[in-house]
């Protein structure tokens, strides 16, 4: 008798387990949106993703642990598996549920700067943030203060259309310094992709360019000689011919 309770009690328990974990999977299965697609989630549901609306609200780059209500997230993922939100924003529900404040549009003017703050999204002409500046860009959700020239802070929607996407990972990476160096006189130097040059002459893929000339942020490697690798700004003149890439194709 005692032996076919344990085996009833081993069996029940084992119902309960199955019934627990089939119900788990069912309410936590992830779904990814996929790139600028839109789904809707369910209160209670944890979502991650580029651009999450929920309660008249939204958010950029952000990540919710359990939805307080229902809402939609694009570019992104419902019930996210661990890691998925690394670089992402925490949004707390004591946040989604604040009472909505009309957010101020607040346009610098042509030719004109206004600075930013730390979650702010602009557009713009000039973005100049974390010591690095960006032409003709928009930024959501920014993960520092900046400034932006000729542009708008908290920008409506369309007023970012055409303007290139800079992401926060971007802007956050550490900013590699290009080092000076000289060939020495009559000699040569190899350069990379993105190196600035001046010099006697410049060749790539065997063709050479002569008489002082300045190659600007290189597309391709090659060698200068007689001159000098990312040099300083006071050693770039009026007197040097500037080349592109153009000049090296047939």
């Amino acid at each position: 008798m005692k032996k076919i309770l344990i085996k009833t009690l081993i069996i029940f328990i084992s119902i309960i387990l199955v019934t627990s974990m089939t119900i788990a999977a069912t309410t936590n299965d992830r779904q990814a949106t996929g790139v600028g697609k839109t789904l809707s989630f369910k209160k209670g549901e944890s979502v991650c993703g580029a651009v999450i609306k929920i309660n008249n609200k939204t958010f950029f780059n952000s990540y919710i642990k359990e939805a307080p209500m229902n809402g939609k997230i694009t570019s992104g993922v419902i019930n996210f598996w661990q890691g998925e939100i690394k670089g992402l924003t925490f949004v707390s529900n004591t946040e989604i549920l604040k009472k909505v404040i009309a957010e101020t549009r607040r346009a610098t003017g042509e030719g004109k700067t206004l600075s930013f703050k730390k979650g702010d999204y602009i557009c713009g002409a000039v973005i100049k943030i974390n010591d690095k500046t960006y032409f003709n860009s928009y930024i959501c959700n920014a993960p520092t203060n900046g400034s932006v020239t000729s542009g708008v802070i908290k920008f409506w929607k369309g007023e970012n259309k055409g303007l290139t996407f800079v992401s926060n990972a971007e802007i956050m990476e550490k900013k590699i310094e290009k080092v000076r160096t000289p060939t020495g006189i009559g000699k040569t130097l190899a350069f990379e992709i993105g190196d600035t040059v001046v010099g006697w002459s410049v060749t790539i893929n065997g063709i050479t360019r002569e008489g002082q000339v300045v190659f600007y942020n290189s597309p391709v490697a090659g060698i200068v000689t007689d001159g000098v690798v990312n040099p300083l700004p006071g050693e770039i003149t009026t007197d040097q011919k500037v080349i592109t890439i153009s000049d090296f194709i047939f």
